[in-house]
């Protein structure tokens, strides 16, 4: 009797339809339930079972590492793992190459795969060419999702939509179909950051120590990433996408800033001076306890 180890993966928790009933079903319990049909039809003595809800870009997966310590501890004794068995190889992975080198790293610790659909026959003299061609479409597939997930994010974006993680001071909304930005908590704090660089009065990790003061948290590097970003000049950045070029065009979301106010605080920001106008006297940002009552004047 074999000794196997069952795998379930899925990349999302979103539910699938059952082929055998057309319901909706847990992606996993789906799994699940044709695995160990598979497993009592061919007597296989089930040792554990794995899932997890992770994409397959890589074997650096927590219940697959748990996986292969499971095989590595009980490997030449009496509990030792013969197979895994896997719904099918999109399920063990979407990477042609990766997929070869894991089957690899088993095989030294005498494991093989097994998948409940898309079996190859190992003794079949093509086999190889079998399993090239079933690692390969799942990759084929990817490629074209993420291909397709690109040219979606450009043209949305084109159109003045936003896409992706939200800046400090925005979160995301959708108005009607299209996703873009309205203000958030922080909106304020991020504009007087703004209004203070362009001061000229402060440099950039004063004017960073003067917003974490009240509750911003932001790193030595985020800051100037802030000051930097167009987003809050009511811009979007559309990354270059094959021979298109990098643009900047007119976001649907509302500015946190001028544009004159925008310059103004990026001028400053790589500029090497400062510009003090309180009659040379220094202010100490870091211990100045009434520092929001100060009035500046932007050049």
């Amino acid at each position: 009797m074999k000794n196997v180890i069952t795998y379930s993966r899925s990349a999302t928790e979103e539910k699938i339809i059952d082929t055998r009933t057309g319901e909706y079903v847990d992606p996993l319990q789906y799994q699940n339930e044709l695995i160990m049909e598979f497993c009592n039809c061919y007597n296989y003595n089930v040792i554990e079972h794995f899932e997890e809800i992770y994409r397959c870009n890589t074997f650096n997966r927590p219940e697959w590492k748990k996986l292969k310590k499971l095989i590595k501890k009980n490997y030449k004794g009496e509990s030792h793992i013969d197979s895994i068995i896997i719904l099918r190889p999109d399920r063990f992975s979407r990477n042609l190459i990766l997929s070869f080198s894991e089957i690899t790293s088993l095989s030294k610790l005498g494991c093989e795969i097994e998948f409940v659909e898309g079996q190859v026959d190992v003794n079949n003299p093509e086999a190889l060419l079998f399993q090239a061609i079933g690692f390969a479409l799942p990759e084929i597939e990817n490629r074209k999702i993420s291909k397709r997930s690109k040219e979606g994010t450009h043209k949305a974006r084109l159109n003045g939509c936003f896409t992706g993680t939200p800046p400090r001071g925005f979160r995301c909304v959708r108005v009607g179909k299209d996703a873009t930005l309205e203000f958030s908590q922080d909106a304020d704090l991020i504009r007087q950051g703004f209004e203070k660089m362009a001061s000229g009065l402060y440099s950039a990790d004063e004017v960073r120590k003067l917003l974490n003061g009240q509750g911003m948290k932001l790193s030595k590097n985020q800051f100037p990433n802030i000051i930097r970003n167009q987003t809050y000049s009511g811009k979007i950045v559309v990354k270059q996408l094959g021979n298109q070029p990098e643009l900047i065009v007119q976001g649907l979301h509302p500015a946190l800033v001028s544009e004159e106010l925008f310059a103004k605080a990026n001028e400053e920001l790589v500029s090497s001076k400062r510009n003090m106008d309180f009659n040379g006297v220094k202010i100490n940002v870091s211990t100045h306890e009434n520092w929001q009552e100060l009035n500046f004047n932007i050049n």
